[in-house]
């Protein structure tokens, strides 16, 4: 038993023009890794503010879609298309939302990235993994040319389509991120209160 409000939800967001927009805009659609783990592959851009909220819906549907706490995943970070950097002033809120999300990545490239852009992020994750305590996180980055990351390190097959690949055979990312979505086991009202049933008495 499933509780209708959640797929009845699921439904209507990922039929928001809105947000399939930022779901074709800001992610790419692929395949497992060499691991057989889920490659998260992001677009990274600046959000103007008016897409905040349609942008912020849909990065929490493809989390939920791809993300595998359990396995792990390779994150991928598409700087190749960056434009010049422009502040909108949303950057620190966005950053924040961003890191909320357990990722759990067992390898993470960015590529693409200008020198300026790969110095910056350099300094940035040494300071988070001296602030943190985590230098897996340093050992986990590489910096990587687009063409080398889809030739070497995740299967043709799951590369992106207009990168050359097949994207993991899946054509619609809206169904696609739909369909996982709600294939995710929901406790029923039943479960869920006997499980605060238990906790209260413990």
């Amino acid at each position: 038993e499933r509780m209708d409000f959640v797929d009845g939800a699921v439904e209507e967001l990922t039929k928001d023009p809105r947000i399939v927009r930022e779901f074709r805009q800001s992610y790419k659609l692929c395949g497992a890794d060499h691991g057989g783990g889920s490659i998260m592959w992001i677009h990274g851009e600046g959000v103007d503010p008016e897409r905040e909220a349609s942008s912020v819906r849909a990065g929490i549907l493809y989390w939920l879609a791809v993300v595998s706490m359990r396995e792990g995943i390779t994150l991928i970070i598409d700087a190749s298309k960056l434009g010049p950097a422009t502040k909108r002033g949303n950057e620190g809120k966005l950053q924040r939302v961003n890191q909320s999300y357990p990722l759990r990545p067992r390898s993470m490239m960015i590529c693409g990235a200008p020198l300026p852009v790969r110095v910056f992020l350099n300094s940035l994750f040494r300071a988070t993994s001296v602030f943190t305590g985590d230098e897996n996180l340093l050992r986990q980055i590489r910096f990587e040319p687009v063409e080398r990351v889809v030739r070497e390190h995740i299967p043709t097959s799951s590369a992106p389509r207009d990168l050359g690949g097949r994207g993991g055979g899946v054509e619609n990312i809206e169904k696609w991120v739909k369909d996982r979505v709600l294939s995710i086991p929901v406790p029923s009202l039943a479960v869920a209160n006997s499980i605060g049933s238990v906790a209260g008495r413990s």
